[in-house]
Formats: C-alpha cells, sequence, structure tokens
C-alpha cells in the first residue's frame, strides 16, 4: 500500500492537474529492472509499484511505471530512452560510462516538455549520494543537479508545491507552465528582486567578479552561406580554440537541430574538441539521406556546461551562440565572456569575431558589457532576459537600446577596470 505521504502528495499533483491512476494491488517491478536495481528505496518502490499512471497535464511530464519499465505503457518513450540516445554514437569506452551511470541512477520521471530531461534516484549502496533524487538535461544527460536528498523529500515538496512556496527547482517539474498560480509567482519573484534588497544584490553581482561580462553579437542582415558548416566553421574554430584554453572549466557544445518530425535530434555529449565540432556540424546536416529533412537552429557552447551552471546557479564563464533566424532569413553570433577572465582571452576574442564578421557578408556588429540576466518589461510582466534564453537579435536589440553598454571591442578597457 502507498504511505500517506505519498497519497497526499498524489492529491497535490491531481490538485495542479495531474492525472493519477493509483491501485491497491501491486504491480511488481519486471525481473529485469530488479536485476539491474537490487537497491531501490523502498518508499520509491512501493510508488512505482501502485501508480498507474502519473501524467501533467499536456502530457510531456509523467512518471514512469511498473508498465513503462515492462515496456507495456503504450508510451512513445521507454524508460531508458535517454540513456539509448546517449550510446547511440558512443565509442566502447565512452558507452561503458554511460552504461555506469546508469547503472547508479534509475530514472522516475521523463520530461519533454522543450529539452528532453528526466529526474532520477541514485541507487548505488556503495555511493554516498545513495537516494538522493537528481536532475539532467539534454545533451549532458550525466551532468546532474541534485533536486532533494531522498524520494520522500522529494514526495514532501511536492505536497508543498499546491499551497506552499514554489521557489526551488521542483516548481518547473510539476507545475504547469501557464499555471496561474506559477506565472504570478514568477512575476513576483521578479518584482522582489526590483526592491532595494534585490537591487542591492543585482549591484553586487554587477561586479567583475560577479555576473559582468563583455559580450559581442554579430547579425547577418541577410542570411548568405551557412556558418554551421563544417567547412566554415572549422575557420572560426582556430581562434575560438586560442578563447577556450584561457578558460579553466571544460567546455560544453549543445547543438540543436530538429528532424522532420519536429523532434530535437540527439548528440549525446560533447565536449569541446574538434572530433566534436565535426560531429554537430556534419553528423545530420551533411547525411545525404536526410537532406531536406534537417533543420539547423542554434549551437550553444558553456563553459562550464548548462547543467553546471545551473547547479552553481550563476552564468557560465563562457558562452556563444551560433543561430538561425529563418523567419527574418538571418544567422547571429553571440560571444560572452565573463569580465573577470577578460584579461586573459581579449585577443583571441577579437579575432574570433573579426573571422565570424570576414565570413558574413552584411552584418550588425556591436560589442557590450551586460550582466548573465537583465530585467526588463515584456507588456506588464517584469522579465529577466537571459542571455541563453533569447536569439542573437534580440540580443542585438538590446545592445541598440543600452548605448551606455557598449565599447569598442574585447581589449578596450573602461577607466575603473
Amino acid at each position: 500500500m502507498l504511505s500517506d505521504s505519498a497519497n497526499t502528495a498524489i492529491d497535490a499533483l491531481r490538485a495542479l492537474g495531474w492525472v493519477v491512476g493509483v491501485t491497491d494491488q501491486r504491480h511488481p517491478l519486471p525481473a529485469a529492472i530488479d536485476s539491474r536495481y537490487p537497491s531501490i528505496p523502498a518508499s520509491l518502490r512501493s510508488f512505482l509499484e501502485h501508480v498507474e499512471n502519473c501524467v501533467r497535464e499536456g502530457e510531456q511530464v509523467w512518471f514512469l511505471t511498473s508498465a513503462d519499465y515492462a515496456g507495456t505503457s503504450g508510451s512513445a518513450y521507454a524508460w531508458n530512452a535517454w540513456e539509448k540516445l546517449e550510446i547511440e554514437d558512443a565509442d566502447a569506452a565512452t558507452e561503458a560510462d554511460i552504461s555506469a551511470f546508469w547503472d547508479a541512477h534509475l530514472p522516475i520521471v521523463l520530461s519533454i516538455a522543450g529539452d528532453f530531461c528526466y529526474v532520477a534516484v541514485c541507487v548505488d549502496r556503495a555511493s554516498a549520494n545513495y537516494g538522493v533524487v537528481v536532475e539532467g538535461y539534454t545533451p549532458d544527460f550525466r551532468e546532474t543537479s541534485v533536486v532533494c536528498r531522498s524520494f520522500d523529500e522529494l514526495l514532501e515538496q511536492i505536497k508543498a508545491l499546491e499551497h506552499g512556496s514554489l521557489e526551488g527547482p521542483l516548481a518547473p517539474w510539476f507545475m504547469h507552465p501557464h499555471d496561474q498560480k506559477f506565472l504570478r509567482n514568477e512575476q513576483d519573484r521578479a518584482r522582489r528582486s526590483q526592491r532595494l534588497p534585490g537591487r542591492l544584490l543585482e549591484r553586487l553581482y554587477a561586479f567583475r567578479l560577479f555576473e559582468a561580462y563583455r559580450v559581442c553579437v554579430v547579425v547577418e542582415r541577410r542570411f548568405s552561406r551557412p556558418l554551421f558548416a563544417w567547412e566554415n566553421w572549422s575557420n572560426i574554430m582556430k581562434p575560438l580554440n586560442a578563447v577556450m584554453s584561457g578558460i579553466q572549466t571544460e567546455a560544453v557544445i549543445r547543438p540543436r537541430q530538429a528532424g522532420d518530425h519536429d523532434n530535437w535530434l540527439s548528440f549525446g555529449r560533447l565536449p569541446w574538441n574538434e572530433k566534436n565540432n565535426r560531429t554537430w556540424t556534419s553528423k545530420y546536416l551533411e547525411d545525404t539521406n536526410l537532406k531536406g529533412k534537417v533543420t539547423f537552429v542554434a549551437n550553444e557552447i558553456w563553459a562550464p556546461s548548462r547543467a553546471v551552471s545551473f547547479e552553481r546557479r550563476r552564468g557560465p564563464e563562457l558562452f556563444c551562440l551560433l543561430d538561425r533566424n529563418e523567419a527574418a532569413d538571418t544567422q547571429g553570433f553571440v560571444l560572452a565572456i565573463r569580465k573577470d577572465l577578460l584579461r586573459r582571452v581579449d585577443i583571441a576574442a577579437d579575432e574570433t569575431i573579426f573571422s565570424v564578421r570576414e565570413f558574413f557578408t552584411q552584418s550588425d556588429c556591436l560589442v557590450f558589457d551586460r550582466r548573465w540576466g537583465e530585467f526588463g518589461w515584456f507588456g506588464a510582466t517584469i522579465t529577466v532576459s537571459g542571455l541563453d534564453w533569447t536569439g542573437s537579435t534580440a540580443v542585438l536589440h538590446w545592445a541598440k537600446a543600452h548605448r551606455k553598454h557598449r565599447v569598442l571591442s574585447f581589449r578596450v578597457r573602461r577607466w575603473w577596470e
């Protein structure tokens, strides 16, 4: 039988718009799951074996059940779909690492609402993190962030969402994005940050050692030829490699390419190197069998990775974006470097921008200083525009609207720097 805590959490999920089916009859997990995961915490096992279905409104986020693990639920996504995506093109050594990670982490919630992502529980008794609940996102599935310390704590936090605080990492998972309570919470949080303590904190983060960035955006006025093709991107890589060498943390590539079924194409984890740059520019885009079926949307580079940056709750040391705006028939390039690291890489950064401008036939280019997230208004709503939440055209518009933030190049220093 389900515990009182689980029943209360299920009631909270239903109140939040989830469709949940529960049975008194136990549906044991398949033998293959028990064999691979012999140390599933008792409270988690009980939940998985007594819940028949548990799906958020819109059917893009769902808890896995015994039927999912057995492959009899009819879901389009297998319980280990993200593991299979990672293994598709992995070499033997990488495949072993992938299998070892998923041997220690049992996925319990899957999401296709935007990025492919998951919530999992560490079930490796030999690990200091046994029982810990984590989340991970494509393409860095194994770059996890801790959600809470146990499944029981997860149930308690789900219960709190119904009437309590929406702060923390769980609200985006379990609240529908159009839920009025969730929307009001996001607006209130933005307004609070505009008050005196919030403004003081923002000023602190604007100091050079915190969240201040030197950014350059280049937008080609009319698309001419794809910078995202290997023969073109390889020329940009040369100076960009010099920038990466001056950054202390590992850089990870995050491609965004869509197939002809409105699906995001899988690449697995791509640390920055020549081989992986060839992969994102060639794997699908140059496949003759997929001609006309693949759409390049964007390619991001994060140092450290997006998952690590989110866990640290701060912007990365470096962020780079190449995107294609088909509606406007443009493509753009953004390079952002945290200012406390600027002196190490400023020359190489300027060389990178020069190479991009040489490639684009006609373009607009601005260099400026800003924080990772900037406050603004969208209608009557206060919003925070992070560099990763928008495209190159929007970044250019922001720079045009903030003339006092502009500088001439990455190498230029203001008098106080």
